[in-house]
């Protein structure tokens, strides 16, 4: 009895586990495309957060900096007391 539940319970984690190792294309510089020559003067900000620690903030703030965007950093509340940053990044 015990090995049929083992049993079950082993391939209920190998099936589980089948999709999460499924190879993914990705896409390079998704979240700070180049923009065409039509559109190069844009100055639409994206905001992205809410990120926990500061330092996680100043990462992604550097990461659009190195592309070439500005970017700037905002702290805001997330429910009763809760820290959070944001990060807004323009051309």
């Amino acid at each position: 009895m015990i090995k049929k539940l083992l049993a079950v319970g082993f391939m209920g984690l190998v099936l589980g586990l089948v999709p999460a190792v499924a190879p993914v294309q990705a896409q390079t510089n998704a979240a700070f495309p180049e923009m065409s020559a039509a559109g190069s003067e844009s100055r639409a900000a994206r905001r992205f957060g809410p990120y926990a620690t500061l330092r996680r903030a100043n990462e992604v703030a550097n990461y659009a900096r190195r592309y070439g965007y500005n970017a700037k950093i905002i702290y805001g509340t997330v429910g009763l007391g809760t820290r959070a940053y944001y990060v807004d990044v323009w051309r």
